[in-house]
């Protein structure tokens, strides 16, 4: 009888047991599941997510037309579409100086005393002007795997050249004649210009490409 009495305690135990193991993995699963995910890894999620997209809606690609890639140059097979003089490139970084991170008064001195340069500039580069406008109206940023490395990216710093010449033509507005900011042109752009590079920050498969979104995007703000 005794022994009867023992064998069943000793099966209700390894039953508890195994029922108190079994709650513990359930817990630990569930604890898992609702764990918050890191941004990386979001990141990476989405980037397994996308589908191919058409090449005139892909920013990637016609961007490529616009300032082209290091491979397009190193085989001579195309030239860089933007070259910008030792002046032009002054008046932007000056531009920059006068307008970034500081009140109107002084941007507005810098477009008074600048005036028939940035207009000159602004009428030499109209056609590229267009083109920076039209990439930020394109839908998509999407790399394919053979355009992440280096020599099939696009020329980033022309780009950047393109931004700023497109800011200046946002400044002169509509009234090309006028020497003065227009603050609602300015601003339309850069609404454009911000969901842009928010674009590319959540599509772009390039952690270098990324990073870059991600600055311009911190530039926006600062």
């Amino acid at each position: 009888m005794m022994l009867t009495v023992l064998k069943t305690i000793g099966v209700l135990v390894g039953i508890i047991s195994s029922l108190l193991v079994f709650a513990v993995v359930c817990l630990v699963a569930i604890n898992a599941s609702d764990r918050t995910k890191s941004p990386n890894t979001l990141l990476v999620e989405s980037w397994l997510k996308q589908q191919p997209v058409v090449s005139d809606a892909n920013g990637f690609e016609y961007a490529k037309i616009i300032v082209s890639t290091p491979e397009d140059n190193a085989s001579l097979e195309q030239k860089s579409l933007l070259a910008l003089s030792a002046n032009e490139l002054e008046l932007t970084r000056g531009f920059k100086t006068a307008c970034y991170q500081t009140d109107i008064t002084t941007c507005n001195q810098f477009v008074n005393a600048n005036d028939n340069d940035i207009n000159d500039v602004i009428g030499a580069y109209h056609a590229q002007i267009e083109q920076y406008n039209t990439l930020l109206n394109m839908p998509f940023w999407q790399e394919s795997d053979q355009s992440l490395t280096l020599l099939k990216q696009i020329h980033w710093s022309k780009l950047f050249q393109l931004r700023d010449l497109s800011i200046l033509a946002a400044i002169k507005g509509v009234n090309a004649t006028a020497n003065k900011i227009d603050i609602d042109s300015v601003t339309a752009f850069l609404e454009r210009d911000a969901h842009f590079w928010n674009n590319v920050y959540h599509s772009s498969r390039s952690l270098m490409n990324h990073s870059i979104a991600y600055n311009m995007l911190k530039l926006q703000i600062t």
